[in-house]
């Protein structure tokens, strides 16, 4: 009984601040006593690199507001993370997260962003650059 009430509390909190936590056992025999495997998409192609964890350590997520923490030996992993920002942010565009921040910080802190014209997307410099010799012989 006592899980049920804590499981309804913990989606009533979960719902309250808009981010998503979701629970995996990852276990291998290959790598006893740690979380494996964690996939977590790096670099610019957002490929996945695998990670093996051990207990109590985290990895976080850089293309999305977000952690996976590895629980205990048995390969108990809970992920958390925000989808968009949190209403309290005052962010114009929800989905506009500061990526660069820590898991939870990210959730709740708007990343600048501007329209930007042709001209300052794409600035045409001088090819080859002109190269002042101001030093003095």
């Amino acid at each position: 009984m006592k899980f049920i009430y804590f499981f309804i509390v913990a989606l009533i909190l979960v719902a309250y601040v808009e981010s998503m936590v979701f629970v995996k056992i990852l276990h291998s025999d290959k790598y006893p006593g740690q979380c494996y495997p964690i996939h977590v998409r790096v670099g610019k192609k957002k490929q996945y690199d695998v990670f093996a964890l051990q207990p109590g350590e985290e990895v976080s997520d850089p293309n999305t507001c977000g952690v996976q923490v590895c629980m205990n030996a048995e390969g108990l992993t809970h992920v958390y993370y925000c989808p968009r920002t949190l209403p309290s942010s005052g962010c114009q565009d929800d989905k506009a997260m500061d990526l660069l921040l820590k898991f939870p910080e990210c959730c709740w802190t708007c990343a600048t962003s501007r329209d930007c014209d042709e001209d300052q997307s794409f600035p045409s410099y001088p090819y080859p650059p002109d190269i002042h010799n101001d030093q003095p012989e």
